[in-house]
C-alpha cells in the first residue's frame, strides 16, 4: 500500500478494515510510522513521485517477498474486497507474466492498469520487472533512471516491454471487477455522468452506472474516504441478512433501487474531514 507522511491517518483505516484479510501487507513510505509499521523508501515525497514510489515498493517486495504468488499494489484510499480478488485469481498461474486491474487504453498498445483502483501482478511479473525492464537500457521501453511520471502508465510501458500481459478481469457477464472511482460515482453517477469525462476516453472496457455498473464479484473502489471504508467494512462484514426469509418472487440479484433515488444527481453533500473519525467510534 502506497502512503505517504500527509496521509499515514487515512492509511491507518486500510490497515484496520481490508488489509488485514491480506495474507500480508507493506505500506511503504517516505517517513516511519509504527503504527503503520512503514517500509521507508529513499525517494522524493509527494504525488509527482508515485513513479519512483512504485518503483521501489515493487523492488522491496521481489527481494524480501519473492515467494508469494500475487502481489497487490493499492493506495490508502483504495477498498479492497480480498475474497473476491482470492475468488478471481484462484485458478490463475503466478507463473504467468500478467497483471490485472482497472485497464485503460491510452498510450500503451495493450492498455495498461489504471493506480488507484488497484493492480494485482503475478510473481513473475514482478520478477521480470524488476530483474529486467528496471535494467532495459532504452529508457522509451522503460523510464528506469527517471522518478517523475504517472506511475501507472509508467509501470505498463514497462511490463509490456518485458512481455508482460495487461489481462481483463470482467466476470462470466462480462461485468467489471476493479474500479478506479468511489461507489458514489458508480451508484450515482457522479461525475461519470458526463459523458465527456476523461474517464469514458480511458476506460478500456465501458461499463454500466447504476445498479447495473459492477460484477457481483466486485473487487475494489478508489477515492475512499475514511468514513466510506468503514461505511464499506460493516455492510459488508458486520451485517447480516435473513435471506431464508425473503419472499419467494424477490429476486436480490436483479431488482432495482426504488423510485426515489436519483441516479441523475449532479452534487453531493460532503462528509466531514475524515480525520475526525477513528475506528473506536465504529467499534
Amino acid at each position: 500500500v502506497l502512503t505517504g507522511p500527509s496521509t499515514h491517518h487515512t492509511a491507518v483505516h486500510v490497515k484496520n478494515t481490508w488489509a488485514q484479510r491480506c495474507d500480508k501487507t507493506v505500506f511503504y513510505s517516505t517517513e516511519k510510522d509504527v503504527g503503520l509499521q512503514t517500509e521507508v523508501l529513499d525517494v522524493p515525497e509527494g504525488y509527482g513521485y508515485l513513479w519512483a514510489k512504485t518503483k521501489g515498493a515493487l523492488s522491496h517486495l521481489h527481494h524480501h517477498y519473492p515467494d508469494y504468488h500475487w502481489y497487490l499494489k493499492a493506495d490508502d484510499d483504495t477498498y479492497v474486497i480480498v475474497e473476491n480478488l482470492r475468488f478471481f485469481l484462484r485458478n490463475l498461474d503466478p507463473g504467468e507474466p500478467i497483471y490485472y486491474g482497472v485497464k485503460f487504453r491510452k498510450h500503451v498498445k495493450q492498455g495498461y492498469m489504471s493506480g488507484g483502483g488497484g493492480y494485482v501482478l503475478s510473481r513473475e511479473a514482478v520478477r521480470r520487472f524488476v530483474t529486467e525492464a528496471l535494467k532495459l537500457q532504452d529508457q522509451s521501453k522503460c523510464a528506469s533512471n527517471t522518478s517523475r511520471g504517472a506511475e501507472d502508465l509508467q509501470l505498463g510501458v514497462c511490463l509490456e516491454s518485458v512481455g508482460v500481459a495487461a489481462g481483463d478481469s470482467l466476470d462470466d457477464d462480462g461485468k467489471s471487477r476493479f474500479f478506479s472511482h468511489s461507489p458514489l460515482a458508480l451508484f450515482y453517477k457522479l461525475p461519470l455522468v458526463n459523458k465527456l469525462h476523461w474517464y469514458w476516453r480511458y476506460i478500456w472496457h465501458h461499463h454500466g452506472v447504476g445498479p447495473d455498473c459492477c460484477s457481483r464479484h466486485l473487487v475494489s473502489f478508489h477515492d475512499v474516504d475514511p468514513r466510506m471504508m468503514w461505511t464499506l467494512e460493516t455492510l459488508l462484514y458486520r451485517l447480516h441478512i435473513h435471506r431464508d426469509l425473503q419472499p419467494p418472487h424477490l429476486n436480490t440479484s436483479t431488482s432495482t433501487p426504488p423510485p426515489t433515488v436519483s441516479f441523475t444527481s449532479t452534487t453531493v453533500s460532503q462528509p466531514p474531514e475524515a480525520t475526525s473519525i477513528s475506528q473506536d467510534q465504529w467499534e
